[in-house]
């Protein structure tokens, strides 16, 4: 029970009191009535002016009261969203901290796979080390290479200029002998030699080859002194190649023996000159003294 309730109903108890007891005096005493009930009444005015002043303060307290619920209900309102946005914020941090975690799991992973690839890489740079160096040493090599090939180019560049300038040199011998050819040409003609003559006696006298032998054989045909030698067609003796026969002992000249039939290892041919008698077994012949 409220103060102001416990007021009022004091109130009434005082004035069913008082009413008791003014209807007692009033039975009683007749004459004070009117002053008891003058002063009831004052009372009563003073009662109900009381019960105003209780009525406006109720009235008052009840604003008040109301206005104090009121604020705290805004209060708790702010209260319930304060607590709303921070489970929210909860919330967030906590789906902040997951992404964190998630994000830490993937870095670790991206370590992880940034350390493979670390190692992949530093291995990777070995083998390019090692083929830096292979490259370094084949390139000195090629440099060495170069260098020879260089010194070798200028030297068949020497030998070119060289080789030039024999083929300049075998031209001008080739046009030479073309010219000289041309005019033995004409001095055959002139004389009445045939060219298979002429191919016949190349090679049998002045510019026969240096061959040597000795004499195996001398015999008389039909007057006429034949002598046979020890070299033959295996020794490029030609039919009609000129030998010097020459005494081994004291070296003179002693006659010409020009060959007419060739065996492989032995010609035999007609002997001519100063001392052919004394041409012998084991006298030496030779193509060019």
């Amino acid at each position: 029970m409220s103060a102001l309730t416990k007021f009022f109903v004091v109130l009434l108890v005082l004035l069913s009191i008082l009413q008791t007891a003014g209807m007692v005096v009033f039975v009683n005493k007749t004459e004070a009535l009117d002053t008891n009930l003058e002063a009831a009444k004052q009372q009563v005015l003073i009662v109900q002016k009381a019960a105003e002043d209780a009525k406006t303060e109720s009235a008052n307290a009840r604003q008040t009261a109301i206005a104090t619920q009121s604020a705290a209900a805004e209060q708790l309102r702010a209260k319930d969203q304060s607590l709303t946005a921070a489970q929210r914020q909860v919330a967030d941090k906590d789906t902040t901290i997951a992404e964190v975690q998630g994000e830490k799991i993937r870095s670790a992973a991206d370590l992880s796979k940034t350390t493979e690839a670390l190692k992949a890489s530093i291995a990777s740079n070995d083998l390019l080390q090692a083929d830096v160096k292979t490259a370094r040493t084949t390139l000195n090599d090629l440099n060495s290479k170069n260098v020879e090939l260089n010194l070798s180019l200028t030297d068949y560049a020497n030998k070119l200029e060289v080789t030039d300038k024999a083929l300049r040199y075998a031209e001008e011998q080739l046009t030479q002998a073309q010219s000289q050819n041309t005019q033995l040409n004409q001095l055959l003609k002139d004389n009445g030699v045939s060219k298979p003559e002429v191919a016949s006696l190349v090679g049998t006298r002045g510019g026969a080859p240096a061959i040597n032998g000795v004499v195996r054989d001398v015999r008389d045909i039909g007057g006429i002194t034949y002598a046979t030698i020890s070299v033959g067609a295996a020794d490029d003796v030609k039919k009609g190649m000129e030998f010097k026969v020459v005494d081994r002992i004291n070296g003179n000249f002693l006659g010409i023996i020009t060959i007419e039939t060739i065996e492989p290892n032995e010609a035999t041919g007609k002997l001519d000159g100063p001392r052919v008698a004394e041409i012998r077994a084991g006298n030496e012949v030779r193509t060019q003294l």
